[in-house]
């Protein structure tokens, strides 16, 4: 009941602000306008926040498609009125300066039983008798522990070498798993590899998971494929100080690893009333 009452004060809101207009004393909008960052999740939440505003409400909506950090930016210039799902560990120092600019309103918590990371299969660990399906790595537990079966994980142009499939370019997340990759030291047994978009990753995961083969990538949940698949999610070393200080001076921006991941509502000047 609480998530429900959250959901429908969002859209309320959204409404409102359709209303009454925004800080800067415009007399409101006519359309409402949702982030579309690339990935199914969003594409979920906006269209059933468009669904009840259109059908509702009687207020026009729309989409814009780009990378977190276009739309983002879209967002805070107030282009974006409303981004239904942020992982805001993924632009930690972008998102924070934003809130403390007052160019974003974190409104509510869209749900927060969620996690991501580089998950495998399940039967990748545990096998699966029903498949006739050897355990392949029956020791993997961590994202270090991948550095011991590069051969479980091949990559299809580079035999010698394993291969993990990172997020697509344009992603915040595919910098935090790059940088991942350097500081385990994966870079010597596996190739970083970036699909093309969020469809390409779960045709690969699919594909491999059908014929029994190993696969590792980034993946987060609740997803409609997490749940459709048994996928394990490989653990990591608890957040570390110093570690983390070393991560950051390798660099170009400062980002925390392994906190807790929340997703978010900001809407851009946000009023539900007249003053």
């Amino acid at each position: 009941m609480k998530k429900r009452s959250i959901g429908v004060s969002l859209v309320a809101g959204l409404a409102l602000l359709s209303a009454c207009g925004s800080d800067s004393g415009d007399e409101g909008i006519s359309v409402i306008t949702f982030a579309d960052a690339g990935w199914d999740s969003i594409r979920v939440h906006n269209a059933i926040a468009q669904f009840i505003i259109e059908e509702g409400y009687e207020i026009d909506t729309d989409t814009t498609s780009g990378a977190t950090a276009q739309t983002i930016l879209g967002l805070r210039e107030g282009d974006i009125n409303a981004y239904i799902e942020v992982w805001t560990d993924n632009i930690k120092e972008v998102y924070e300066e934003a809130i403390e600019s007052g160019d974003i309103e974190r409104v509510a918590t869209n749900f927060d039983d969620n996690s991501q990371g580089l998950y495998v299969p399940t039967y990748v660990i545990e096998g699966d008798p029903e498949r006739d399906i050897e355990p392949m790595a029956p020791d993997l537990r961590t994202v270090e522990d991948l550095k011991n079966y590069p051969e479980v994980f091949p990559d299809p142009e580079n035999p010698n070498m394993g291969r993990i499939v990172n997020a697509p370019s344009g992603w915040a997340v595919k910098e935090d798993i790059d940088k991942k990759f350097e500081t385990y030291g994966l870079g010597e047994t596996f190739t970083n590899f970036a699909p093309g978009s969020d469809a390409g990753m779960v045709t690969d995961l699919v594909r491999a998971y059908n014929a029994g083969e190993g696969w590792v990538g980034y993946y987060w949940e609740p997803t409609g494929i997490t749940a459709q698949l048994d996928l394990t999610l490989l653990e990591e070393d608890p957040y570390d100080e110093a570690q983390w200080r070393k991560t950051v001076q390798r660099s170009s921006r400062q980002m925390m690893l392994w906190l807790p991941f929340i997703k978010i509502f900001p809407i851009k000047h946000l009023k539900l009333w007249n003053s």
